[in-house]
């Protein structure tokens, strides 16, 4: 449910169109629940800021006791494997999916949009 709230805010705000895929509340503790959040508020907040992506999708599923949080967007995108000093979003996503056992991947390229993968177990 906050997932799709954040996408309608978003969407109210910036001119993104925002689909949210979640088969139902997962159950997971609330520390889990809150990185899945965080991540995704980080990922939205960078479209937002640097894809000026036209579509976004956040996909959450519950798979077998992990959480995987997907989201992909249609932006300009960017050269991942650079590390931008100053830019704290990748880091803070991972460091919150990593406290938790889990890990985050980010695929980007040139012209073809990012991917920003989480998964993390639920306890």
């Amino acid at each position: 449910m906050a997932l799709r709230e954040l996408a309608k805010v978003l969407e109210a705000r910036q001119p993104v169109q925002i689909s949210v895929r979640c088969e139902r509340e997962p159950e997971c503790s609330p520390p889990v629940r809150e990185a899945i959040y965080r991540i995704a508020q980080q990922a939205l907040a960078n479209v937002v800021q640097h894809a000026h992506a036209a579509s976004v999708t956040v996909d959450l599923r519950d798979d077998g006791g992990a959480l995987t949080l997907v989201i992909a967007d249609d932006g300009v995108g960017f050269e991942a494997a650079v590390d931008k000093p100053g830019h704290l979003g990748q880091r803070s996503m991972r460091e919150r999916a990593s406290v938790l056992g889990g890990s985050l991947e980010v695929a980007s390229q040139l012209s073809g949009g990012t991917r920003v993968r989480a998964v993390i177990p639920c306890e």
